[in-house]
């Protein structure tokens, strides 16, 4: 859950294509809320984009990722 306004992004919400605009959407939309693009065939299909997967991330500034032998390990610095 994200702590800046409480939501969480569920299976099959989708960000908008625009690269202007980027709005997460939920999945009963069929047009951006905020620009009104046409939602693209695959959204929501694809887990998370490497621009969501990448917020994640970044919400534990503090950890880093130690690669060994397949697993990733979560280290607090």
């Amino acid at each position: 859950m994200s702590s800046r306004g409480g939501y969480s992004k569920n299976d099959g919400d989708w960000c908008c294509p625009d690269p202007k605009c980027g709005n997460t959407n939920f999945a009963r939309r069929d047009k951006c809320n905020r620009c009104g693009c046409e939602k693209p065939q695959m959204a929501g299909k694809v887990k998370l984009g490497g621009f969501e997967l990448g917020k994640q991330l970044a919400k534990k500034v503090k950890d880093y990722l130690v690669l060994m032998i397949g697993n990733v390990k979560h280290v607090g610095m």
